[in-house]
């Protein structure tokens, strides 16, 4: 089976600025001017990513295992773009269920550059036909086995399983995407709220961060793709890794107590200068 010529349209942009007056124009702002250099950093990595892809539909690189491994890599490139515009706009819950499909999609990718052309191209055979019976093509559905690349991959996985937290549905995510209000006196919910939050953003960008990172090593090593710049990953590289390393920023951690894992969450606040909080998961 012959591999065509793959369609590619990677230019990442800005989510487009809302209206006056609506619920996501201050969000819009505020994340722009609180957040930018994070943002950009995003953008950067993912536009490394799309040249590298683009320079990767040449006829060298065409083979069954790339070009699955390609369309993988769409479904995460465009899930983080989403989720990056969604964390412009103040829509942090639909952020974190497109983080965690991107990762998913990220390690499905690395499953299939695993098992090689040969795995692919089997693959190909068995479950692509036509159905004449049905007047249709068939493709049968095979899940790619992402779960033990996310086992394996000690970056890829955290994320996953942080992002998870917030992405299944679960009485303390509910709350915390409120805001954090809640406390032992009283439950604080909100329904459409579309406001700023500092933590909530500043986890989302992470992920996206770190999720990048991982994906321009692993484009990088598995030497199916077109060469990166390499001046323009350090680049890229330095300022998402600075972004990472600020030591006000939200963030997840793994704590053990009474024998058992829980999530702390680190540095909370709904504007810059708000007393910090802590949540135990």
């Amino acid at each position: 089976m012959r591999v065509a010529p793959p369609r590619v349209n990677a230019q990442p942009s800005p989510a487009p600025r809302p209206s006056a007056g609506t619920p996501e124009s201050d969000v819009y702002r505020q994340t722009a001017f609180l957040l930018g250099a994070d943002m950009d950093a995003v953008l950067d990595l993912l536009a490394i990513e799309g040249a590298v892809a683009e320079a990767s539909a040449a006829a060298k690189y065409r083979k069954p295992a790339a070009a699955v491994a390609l369309a993988f890599w769409s479904q995460s490139w465009l899930a983080r773009l989403d989720a990056l515009h969604a964390v412009q706009w103040g829509r942090y819950p639909a952020a974190a269920v497109l983080v965690r499909a991107a990762a998913d999609a990220q390690a499905a990718m690395q499953a299939v550059l695993a098992v090689g052309d040969d795995a692919v191209a089997d693959w190909a055979a068995r479950s692509i036909a036509l159905r004449p019976d049905v007047h249709a093509l068939e493709l049968r559905l095979e899940p790619a086995r992402s779960g033990e690349t996310l086992a394996r991959d000690d970056e890829l996985g955290d994320v996953y399983r942080q992002a998870t937290v917030f992405a299944m549905p679960s009485y303390s995510a509910a709350l915390l995407f409120e805001g954090g209000d809640t406390n032992t006196e009283r439950l604080a919910v909100s329904f459409g709220e579309r406001a700023f939050h500092l933590g909530l953003a500043e986890l989302n960008l992470g992920w996206l961060l770190r999720l990048a990172l991982r994906q321009v090593d692993v484009v990088s090593a598995a030497g199916r793709f077109a060469p990166l710049d390499p001046d323009r990953r350090a680049a890229a590289e330095r300022a998402a890794r600075a972004a990472l390393a600020r030591d006000d920023r939200c963030r997840m951690e793994r704590v053990e107590l009474e024998g058992v894992d829980r999530w702390l969450i680190r540095n909370w606040r709904r504007q810059p200068g708000a007393a910090a909080k802590r949540f135990l998961l």
